[in-house]
């Protein structure tokens, strides 16, 4: 297919006439480049939008592969649960540990290593320190 831009702006260039911009009237040249104006700002708005798409389609590739698994999605084959949703769920666990981290004076999370050890009363940094080790052995 032409460049109609090409083409129109080659017109007015052979025909010497520059009054289209504030023209009213119903010239062919004037309504040509007027058109040929309105083709240029349209593809400039499409590439901008293809580089926003670009970008939107980079940041969900990001936090898709931050989720772990299809533990947020619904059971039993991982349904197809928005991503949105997905880390909606993953803030209210988030939250949920935050708060259980903070809730020393009503809440004792104890823990062994194996059954011959003590238990061991865990907050704060060494509860997160635990729950990485036994993280790492899975």
């Amino acid at each position: 297919m032409r460049d109609l831009v090409k083409i129109a702006r080659a017109r007015v260039t052979d025909i010497q006439q520059t009054h289209w911009e504030g023209c009213e009237r119903d010239h062919r040249e004037c309504l040509i480049q007027r058109m040929a104006d309105e083709i240029e700002r349209l593809r400039a708005e499409r590439d901008a939008l293809k580089v926003e798409n670009e970008k939107l389609s980079a940041l969900e590739r990001d936090v898709s592969n931050a989720l772990p698994g299809v533990y947020y999605m619904d059971p039993p084959d991982g349904g197809s649960v928005p991503l949105g949703e997905q880390v909606r769920r993953m803030a209210v666990d988030a939250a949920r540990y935050r708060w259980l981290r903070r809730a020393r004076e009503h809440w004792d999370i104890l823990h062994r290593q194996d059954e011959d050890s003590l238990w061991m009363d865990l907050h704060g940094n060494d509860l997160d320190a635990a729950i990485d080790a036994a993280r790492g052995k899975e």
